[in-house]
């Protein structure tokens, strides 16, 4: 039987505490601020989407992604804010890995917690907005690039 490293039950224990975090509490407050304008134009149709989206200084992917999930569940907060806590959560698997290889295991652990703990990604996984993205897909390409 293979020896499972620490720093594997490390990233499992991030993993799981993020999403025990992230997860709980999605549908607690109201669509607010800038959720009712990405979950607008998720709806439309792709023609008007993408003319906005000409005029507009947001990307189109993450529209895209709550477009596609709209469809599949329904149309309520909390689950419309899943594919934020789920960016958001994921994202201690390549910041642990990225500040390991910097500073080693210690340095993961504590860039991790800092990130788990931070009351403004909390607030980004709770949200119907594009910043939990953003968040894994820089973190992902740092840890890529040095790789």
């Amino acid at each position: 039987m293979r020896k499972v490293s620490t720093d594997t039950l490390l990233v499992v224990g991030l993993l799981a505490l993020n999403g025990a975090l992230k997860f709980g509490w999605l549908g607690v407050n109201e669509i607010s601020n800038d959720e009712p304008f990405t979950i607008f134009w998720s709806q439309q149709d792709l023609a008007d989407l993408f003319a906005m989206l000409r005029t507009e200084n947001n990307p189109p992917l993450y529209f895209l992604l709550v477009k596609w999930w709209s469809g599949v569940v329904p149309l309520h907060a909390a689950w419309l804010r899943v594919p934020s806590a789920l960016f958001s959560a994921l994202t201690v698997w390549p910041l642990f890995l990225l500040s390991r290889r910097l500073g080693g295991q210690l340095l993961g652990i504590t860039a991790c917690s800092l990130f788990t703990f931070s009351n403004y990604h909390f607030g980004f996984a709770h949200e119907v907005r594009a910043y939990s993205l953003f968040c894994l897909l820089s973190v992902m390409s740092m840890w890529l690039l040095i790789r």
